[in-house]
């Protein structure tokens, strides 16, 4: 029997009868596996890992089992492991290996006692055993993430997820020597990249979330797990952890420098020093620790192995803004303000563990079944594979996404447009930012140093900027609880990054503050209501009066329009009132010499058929003020603004404010399509003209006074104090702004008074009990800035 006659075979209708005679259909598989020439014969090799495949798929439900399972030894391991580490093997060759050793892994049931006190199977001590010793394998591996071969990323994810679920985890007591391997061989910005295809996330959406569960899962238990100080401390120690710390203090060595022994003693020497002699020492106190111990006893407090994991990798990435800002510090700053740089990485390893809910991992039967490798997410042959991507092209055509249409796949998506790759990891519940973890932490050091040099701190000052640089982390991502993936929108590093930046100290102080504001409130929330109605009504009159004051001052106008051409002017007039209109006579009037101007009644209307009536081509100003009795409004035209500010006596035209009906304010711009304006240089390009304009009652609206003002504010005081004088609604949001910050400021002022201590005080204690609060013991040794 050759081995094609055994593909046939087991691959037949009636493919367990194939094992009648199993011991040759062993033999004819083992002997095309084990032919030394594999890379010239990749066909029948091909045909040789299907034939295994099946054998092991169909050994769960026949009486051969142990037969079947014969096969699989440490040379058949040591030849799946040779193909699936090399970077010649054909990409169909590669698969069928990771797919073997995924069903070895999953479904291999020992034949005979493993190693005392391991806990892995026989065959996992067997895979574990060849993978550690060959130091292409991992490298090779998770490189493969980002292959342009569907079929190769696909049995490369499922083999990782094997290998964390029936390996990694496991083996938590040991020295975690193949998750360290995975991670510095790019294990998360590999998945990162692979989550980006939509082919991908479409059909092994479950798969994909099961390597998100099983990274936290692995980073979880190494959270917990101490640095053995000791084994580090140790010269000839050449565990994983101890190999971790030598090559940490290699990066620090070239981020800082180490202290370089003279003759006048100790000094610092910046800059890449690595390679040179290592027994002179690292300066320790640059990044506000005495010694390695101390540093070590700091990830030991924490989250230990992890936490020096993540230190490591942010170290590794090398980020020139960090390292530019750090050594400028360490440089010119005063030891107090040093930023403490692993202090800064624990504590944001801490908070992004909280943030991705390591300490909330996935309970329950998922888990369970995902960790006992019964997942039905976990297994998959090729066939299977085959099966399912019949509809899809076998490669990503460099890069291309396309969604299948095959009713086979995992899940079913409608969703069309630029957004559909971020609804199918939403209903996958995959983050990518998870993926990006290693960038993420170096983005956070990054943006809490930036906020350590504006805001000055020292180290006393760090737990507030954590405090800070969480609150800007919010901001940007924005969780909900247990349903992210519902509501929000899936966030990709570089958006977060981008909107991270864009919130200033500055800004993340008001927004601090703000919410501080609501905290210590809320417990006075219908009392402060109450207070904030009052305050309201008195900074609406405060501001009303200011508005009244400023038209009782009076003030100069521009009669015409500063962006109407000169020979527009005398048509952008508004023309007098009409002869016949004994109402609008009756709006516009004039005192006589022997007239109380502050009487209306004794006002004597200007004849209409008066020349005076009609402004002068030449009169470029109007200067307007409110009569002290706040009932009329006076007003005349000047060819230029006197010396003198005109008396309210001298001015010739009133307006009776009984017979406004409102006041309008537009902005005036610029009017493109002019070619000759458009030509021009406009040096007050920087100032904002507004027509204001005051109209009469009647059947018809009629202007009775237009002019032009030329700053907002001035405006906005013309126009909405006219309007609140006539107890109707303000035009300019500034108006608003200066009531609502008049009111928040008296409601601040009572404030003061409250203590933090008070809003414990009533969360511990009943509202009626915050009548009988003590006061004193309040100092009053204090001062407000």
């Amino acid at each position: 029997m050759d081995i094609q006659q055994a593909y046939e075979q087991l691959y037949s209708v009636n493919a367990e009868s194939a094992l009648a005679d199993s011991s040759t259909l062993l033999k004819t598989i083992k002997y095309a596996l084990e032919t030394p020439n594999w890379m010239e014969l990749s066909k029948k090799t091909n045909m040789a890992l299907l034939c295994v495949s099946k054998m092991l798929e169909l050994s769960q439900s026949t009486s051969v089992f142990r037969i079947i399972w014969s096969i699989v030894d440490l040379s058949l391991i040591n030849q799946l492991v040779s193909i699936a580490s090399s970077q010649m093997a054909p990409p169909r060759l590669v698969s069928g290996s990771l797919n073997v050793l995924s069903q070895i892994l999953i479904n291999g049931v020992d034949t005979s006692a493993s190693e005392a006190g391991s806990p892995l199977s026989l065959y996992g001590e067997m895979i574990f055993s060849e993978i550690k010793l060959n130091q292409g394998f991992f490298p090779c591996l998770i490189g493969r993430l980002v292959s342009t071969d569907y079929q190769l990323v696909v049995f490369t994810l499922l083999f990782t997820n094997a290998l964390l679920a029936k390996i990694v985890i496991p083996l938590n007591g040991c020295n975690g020597l193949i998750f360290k391997k995975m991670r510095s061989s790019g294990l998360f910005n590999n998945a990162s990249i692979a989550i980006e295809n939509r082919l991908l996330v479409t059909s092994f959406g479950p798969q994909i979330r099961d390597l998100q569960i099983l990274l936290k899962e692995v980073m979880g238990l190494y959270a917990d797990r101490p640095i053995d100080v000791a084994d580090v401390n140790d010269p000839d120690s050449t565990t994983p952890q101890a190999n971790l710390v030598k090559h940490m203090e290699n990066l620090l060595i070239q981020l800082i420098g180490k202290n370089t022994a003279t003759d006048n003693g100790a000094e610092l020497s910046y800059g890449n020093n690595f390679g040179q002699v290592m027994e002179k020492t690292i300066n320790w106190e640059s990044l506000c620790v005495g010694s390695l111990n101390d540093a070590l006893g700091l990830f030991n407090d924490s989250i230990m192995y992890s936490g020096l994991l993540d230190f490591y990798d942010f170290l590794h990435e090398d980020v020139i803004v960090f390292r530019k800002l750090f050594l400028e510090q360490i440089a010119f700053g005063d030891k107090q303000a040093y930023f403490p740089i692993i202090h800064a990485s624990i504590a944001i390893s801490k908070m992004l563990y909280r943030k991705f809910r390591l300490n909330n991992l996935v309970t329950g039967q998922e888990r369970i079944d995902l960790l006992q490798g019964k997942s039905a997410s976990l297994s998959m042959t090729m066939k299977q594979f085959d099966n399912n991507s019949a509809s899809i092209s076998g490669s990503f055509q460099n890069g291309l996404h396309r969604v299948p249409t095959s009713s086979s796949s995992v899940m079913s998506v409608s969703t069309t447009g630029s957004n559909v790759e971020d609804e199918l990891l939403r209903k996958n519940q995959i983050d990518p930012l998870f993926f990006d973890f290693a960038q993420l932490h170096a983005i956070l050091v990054t943006s809490l140093i930036s906020l350590w040099k504006e805001s000055n701190a020292q180290i006393q000052d760090f737990d507030n900027l954590m405090k800070l640089l969480e609150l800007q982390y919010d901001q940007v991502v924005k969780y909900r609880g247990e349903n992210d993936f519902d509501d929000e929108p899936v966030l990709h590093i570089d958006t977060f990054s981008a909107k991270l930046d864009a919130l200033s100290y500055t800004k993340l102080r008001e927004i601090q503050f703000e919410l501080l504001n609501k905290e210590y409130t809320a417990s006075w929330d219908t009392q402060i209501e109450s207070m904030k109605e009052q305050f309201y009504r008195e900074s609406f009159d405060f501001v009303k009066k200011q508005r009244i004051s400023s038209l009782l001052y009076g003030d100069f106008f521009l009669i015409d329009s500063p962006l109407t051409p000169s020979n527009k002017a005398a048509a952008a007039l508004p023309p007098p009132p009409s002869p016949v209109d004994s109402s609008a006579a009756s709006l516009i009037s004039t005192p006589t010499l022997n007239s109380d101007i502050s009487n209306p009644i004794a006002l004597t209307p200007v004849p209409t058929n008066s020349t005076s009536a009609n402004a002068s081509i030449t009169d470029r100003f109007v200067y307007v003020i409110l009569s002290p009795t706040r009932k009329t409004l006076h007003y005349d035209r000047f060819v230029s603004k006197p010396a003198q500010v005109p008396v309210i006596e001298e001015l010739k035209r009133v307006i009776d404010l009984s017979n406004i009906s409102k006041v309008i304010s537009q902005p005036l711009v610029v009017n493109k399509n002019d070619e000759a304006e458009n030509n021009r240089v406009h040096l007050t390009s920087r100032i904002h003209y507004n027509k204001i304009s005051i109209f009469g009652k009647g059947a018809r609206e009629n202007v009775l006074l237009s002019f032009h003002s030329d700053t907002p504010e001035l405006a906005s005081e013309w126009t909405d104090g006219l309007q609140m004088l006539l107890n109707k609604p303000w035009q300019f949001d500034n108006t608003k702004e200066y009531i609502d910050m008049f009111t928040d400021l008296r409601i601040d002022t009572q404030l003061l008074n409250i203590d933090s201590k008070d809003v414990d005080f009533v969360l511990e204690n009943p509202v009626d009990s915050v009548l009988t609060l003590p006061r004193d013991d309040i100092s009053r040794d204090f001062f407000y800035n």
